[in-house]
């Protein structure tokens, strides 16, 4: 085998030609190794690549009670450099106390209702037990007082407070009843009589008269006297007692 540069022609004929072709087959040998050393080396790369462990999976570690070594796939738990030790209890922070005093509530009084006011029935014309029986119904406390009156005896005449008067549960009512015994009168009519004849009409039908007036007109002297009119009008029915009034004009 002939040395690279030379030729059939003898080594003295072309020296440039065999310099020229012995840097040509350096530069290709040197292009093959780096050729080899790329691949070689990507082939290396991308295994280790595949079969190294993923830096973002955990490794199973067992870690000692003393903290002194860790042996791998030995404990369920992790090893994340940046994880809290399992034998450490995380603190919890507590709350602080309100620096703020709870006030205490306070319960008002509360007002009691105004009584319930109940308007006094109408018992005018019923007898003194059945008004006194609906006056209690209602509420009331019942006093009585006998009057004389023109109706029936033992009837009740009038109340006070008048019935529809409205008021609270348990006061009073007074019953004003007819007196037993009392009867009605009639007054007279009196027209073209003397005034010593109309007292003796009066005075017999029950009636009274004013005792001044009385006193005066009973002597004969006012006997020209003519009468005028009375009061009540004649007619008019009045209790038995009732004073009445008479005029006359005398002159």
């Amino acid at each position: 085998m002939r040395p690279i540069g030379h030729s059939r022609y003898g080594s003295g004929r072309l020296p440039g030609i065999g310099r020229a072709v012995g840097a040509a087959g350096l530069l290709l040998a040197l292009s093959v190794a780096v050729g080899c050393a790329d691949g070689g080396g990507g082939k290396t790369a991308g295994a280790a690549a595949s079969t190294a462990p993923s830096t973002s999976e955990s490794v199973p570690v067992t870690v000692s009670p003393g903290g002194q070594g860790a042996s791998p796939g030995t404990a369920p738990s992790t090893w994340p450099a940046s994880a809290a030790s399992p034998s450490r209890t995380p603190k919890s922070t507590p709350t602080p106390l309100s620096s703020a005093k709870a006030t205490p509530a306070t319960t008002r009084p509360t007002a009691a209702p105004p009584p319930q006011r109940v308007p006094v029935p109408d018992v005018v014309g019923a007898t003194y037990d059945q008004a006194a029986a609906r006056l209690t119904a209602a509420g009331f406390t019942v006093a009585r007082t006998d009057v004389v009156s023109t109706r029936p005896a033992g009837s009740v005449t009038a109340t006070n407070p008048a019935s529809g008067t409205q008021l609270p549960g348990g006061a009073k009512v007074t019953v004003s009843v007819a007196k037993p015994g009392a009867t009605q009168a009639t007054m007279p009519d009196l027209r073209g009589s003397r005034p010593r004849d109309a007292i003796t009409a009066v005075e017999a039908a029950g009636l009274t008269l004013d005792p001044v007036w009385r006193a005066t007109y009973v002597d004969p002297y006012w006997d020209n006297c003519r009468f005028l009119y009375s009061t009540p009008p004649a007619g008019t029915a009045v209790a038995r007692g009732t004073q009445v009034s008479l005029q006359y004009g005398c002159g």
